[in-house]
């Protein structure tokens, strides 16, 4: 299987794999803080926003499996690549909040326009 295949056919594990390697990087601990309550912080927004977002593209791309469509490769590329920009730049550290916040929003837009890609042209890829 060619890479380009890859990216087309099996987006869904490749998102999978991104959230792996987001978790690991990121250490998200979680667990009860005896001081406060709670130990995690509910107004870092980027947390939240980034977990809703890998909810949907998690659940997009596993909906695209099952259906056994195929992505766009163009997308598939530009969503990837704004992913691993995204988790390079929180990795960094001391990145402005709206570059994040556009970043989100370039990169659940490219994703939309996969999905909605992937099932209007499904029915071309019966073949496969």
């Amino acid at each position: 299987m060619k890479p380009m295949d890859i990216i087309q056919k099996r987006m869904f594990f490749l998102i999978v794999l991104l959230f792996i390697a987001f978790v690991y990087l990121f250490d998200l601990q979680y667990g009860i803080n005896k001081t406060v309550g709670w130990a995690w912080d509910i107004s870092n927004w980027v947390f939240w926003t980034n977990n809703i977002q890998w909810l949907l593209f998690l659940l997009g791309y596993g909906l695209l499996a099952l259906i056994k469509a195929i992505t766009n490769k163009v997308y598939s590329i530009a969503h990837l690549s704004v992913i691993v920009l995204t988790i390079v730049l929180l990795k960094v550290g001391h990145v402005e909040p709206r570059v994040v916040w556009l970043l989100n929003l370039i990169s659940i837009a490219i994703f939309l326009l996969n999905f909605v890609w992937a099932l209007k042209h499904r029915n071309y890829n019966k073949n496969q």
